[in-house]
């Protein structure tokens, strides 16, 4: 078995995902905000029912009218951020949240209790043209992805609840044995249609690993952040680790 040995750090937590830095500078910071408010929308602002197909429409819409009655912006954005929307507003009217309320409570908490926080930052070196890829992704992309997360509404609010609550009370057991619908690998495709994206996908799940492998060499107590639906699964991290012959002991 590979084991850690205790180093001069110590102690460490290390975010789920790394921050993202820019560089700044007044005339990127200004081209990025016209190409983020352009890329809010279909072209031509036609309304999502003009660029849906039909049926997935009507089911889009079935959906709206049960979680969010009264958003009118999701029929002005373009499916991918429509699909974004829906999902967020879904899990709130379950009394779920979209946020990361679980990381923002460990950073707060290592910050009162001095323990340190592993910054990563994830340099996007070309950001204007990681925009402009962002926002001319092929429609048959998004409008897969919006389908994925309105199937996944359909079928997979119950199951939410209940994975939530086996989460709350430390039931992994019942996590693993809950069935899950993931629309991320299809949402994720969808954006990663750019090599530019891909490879600053790629990058931030390597630094995390590396980051974690690190902390096993030097710390004697090490928290590192992830989804749980990352986490387990036969190809999950965990399994991941086993993999590079760390000794994983639960969950």
């Amino acid at each position: 078995d590979r084991r850690f040995s205790a180093g001069k750090l110590g102690r460490e937590v290390i975010p789920a995902w790394p921050s993202v830095g820019i560089g700044f500078h007044p005339f990127t910071a200004m081209r990025l905000y016209v190409l983020w408010r352009k890329a809010q929308t279909n072209p031509d602002h036609l309304p999502l029912q003009a660029v849906l197909p039909p049926p997935l429409y009507a089911r889009f819409s079935a959906l709206e009218r049960r979680v969010a009655p009264n958003d009118r912006r999701l029929e002005q954005l373009r499916p991918i951020l429509a699909a974004r929307r829906l999902y967020d507003d879904a899990l709130v009217a379950s009394d779920l949240t979209p946020h990361n309320d679980i990381q923002r409570t460990v950073l707060r908490l290592a910050r009162r209790a001095g323990v340190p926080i592993h910054r990563e930052k994830l340099l996007v070196k070309d950001p204007i043209d990681v925009m402009r890829d962002l926002s001319d992704m092929p429609r048959s992309a998004e409008i897969t992805c919006l389908q994925s997360v309105v199937t996944r509404l359909e079928t997979d609010l119950g199951p939410m609840q209940a994975r939530a609550r086996a989460w709350a009370l430390g039931d992994v057991a019942l996590l693993r044995r809950l069935p899950h619908t993931d629309n991320r690998a299809t949402c994720l495709e969808a954006v990663s249609g750019s090599t530019r994206v891909r490879a600053l996908v790629a990058q931030a799940q390597q630094d995390w690993m590396s980051a974690v492998v690190q902390a096993l060499a030097q710390n004697q107590t090490s928290l590192a952040l992830q989804p749980m639906d990352l986490l387990l699964g036969s190809d999950g991290t965990l399994e991941q680790l086993r993999r590079m012959g760390y000794r994983v002991e639960g969950p």
